[in-house]
């Protein structure tokens, strides 16, 4: 990415070394730009970019991604507007069938299709419990909650006790602080189960 046909590189490997008519394999000597010459006949160390060997069908010449050496192949012409982002299309020439969250596929990062994965941001979500990610959002929720029935449970029982030092004897009264006072307990541990589960299962999955 240089601009600079270098040693090791060529025109299959490089785009340094793109800007020959034609271009041999790997192993072929000369590597790179060689055998312009047209006699139609499809020879060895000829590629699909060379006019004795068009790919059939009216099928596009490219490099294959899937081989390690990127020897040009033939693929089937690219239909754009089919949802299939094919060979031949990429997030510039097709942005219908090869959407991508940031396309440049000039990028060396980038994927056979000119997607740039690496550079998309983590999702953030925006509210009053700031956090990263939902998985985060959700905690900081049950935190939320958890740290108010701390604040909340000892009013409750205060009550409960007023409720039960002021019966005199009512039972309707001493009935209302046991109810106050047993509900509040549940409660705590109710949300104290539901934060211990949550730790116990970032242990689990080895979460931090």
């Amino acid at each position: 990415g240089n601009d600079i046909c270098e040693v090791g590189e060529d025109c299959l490997t490089c785009v340094d070394c793109a800007v020959c008519p034609y271009c041999n394999p790997p192993g072929v000597t000369p590597e790179g730009c060689g055998l312009p010459g047209a006699n139609g006949i499809c020879e060895w160390g000829e590629t699909c970019l060379h006019p004795d060997c068009p790919c059939p069908g009216g099928g596009v010449c490219l490099k294959d991604p899937g081989n390690p050496l990127f020897f040009l192949s033939c693929f089937s012409a690219a239909v754009c507007g089919n949802d299939n982002c094919e060979a031949g299309e990429d997030c510039l020439i097709c942005p219908a069938d090869c959407i991508c969250a940031d396309c440049d596929p000039a990028d060396p990062a980038a994927d056979a299709y000119g997607c740039v994965f690496s550079t998309i941001a983590t999702t953030s979500i925006t509210s009053t419990i700031n956090a990263a990610n939902f998985g985060e959002f959700v905690e900081n929720i049950i935190n939320f909650i958890f740290y108010f029935a701390l604040a909340f449970v000892p009013i409750l029982l205060i009550i409960a006790g007023f409720y039960f030092t002021t019966a005199g004897g009512d039972v309707s009264k001493i009935t209302t602080a046991k109810n106050i006072a047993g509900w509040t307990i549940a409660g705590m541990l109710t949300v104290l189960f539901a934060k211990g589960i949550i730790e116990v299962i970032k242990s689990i999955l080895e979460v931090a």
